[in-house]
């Protein structure tokens, strides 16, 4: 059984960000082992990145989505409630972008998702690497560097050159092109 901690216990800023990431490792443990997590506060704050075309797409969709049944769903998370701060930004706009994750972080936001814009992206995650928020994203990034806080969920090139070269001998093709809108190292399917 879990000791029971109150949130408002910790005193600085920083500590409450390491915090948030080691109750994500918490509650995965206790998920696995069907135990019931009191050590969590009542309301998470999380917030999203999305570019001003991206309101409404399938990706906000998705992301609303998500929280919507993570609340629903009373086994994951009995007694905590997620509530998300989304903003639209303009695209391009990295000054713009970069204050308004801060004023999200302000407003008690504890972890970030997006933005999948490639010269957004790595602002804000410069900002919550610096700040320990835990940061996930969905976004073509050819630098394979490990970050702490960090998780991309988009499949590196490697993982897509394999998945295509899957494809192509399971439908016993011979030959095959693939178009590309932008180069990004895809010229290495070669195999």
């Amino acid at each position: 059984m879990l000791p029971t901690f109150t949130w408002w216990n910790f005193s600085k800023w920083k500590t409450r960000r390491l915090f948030v990431s080691e109750l994500l490792l918490v509650i995965g443990i206790c998920i696995l082992q069907n135990q019931e997590v009191k050590a969590l506060p009542p309301v998470i704050r999380i917030g999203a990145i999305f570019t001003q075309d991206q309101k409404d797409s399938s990706m906000d969709f998705a992301f609303k989505y998500a929280v919507y049944r993570l609340n629903k769903d009373r086994t994951v998370l009995p007694n905590t409630t997620i509530v998300y701060d989304i903003q639209y930004v303009p695209p391009d706009d990295s000054f713009r972008t970069s204050k308004r994750v801060c004023r999200q972080l302000q407003n008690g936001v504890q972890a970030l998702f997006g933005p999948s814009d490639a010269l957004l992206g790595p602002h804000v995650q410069s900002i919550c690497e610096a700040l320990d928020v835990p940061h996930m994203e969905s976004r073509l990034d050819l630098e394979s560097n490990h970050k702490e806080f960090s998780v991309n969920l988009y499949p590196s090139q490697k993982l897509l050159n394999a998945a295509f070269k899957d494809v192509i001998k399971f439908l016993n093709w011979t030959k095959v092109a693939i178009v590309y809108e932008e180069d990004n190292d895809a010229a290495a399917s070669n195999e």
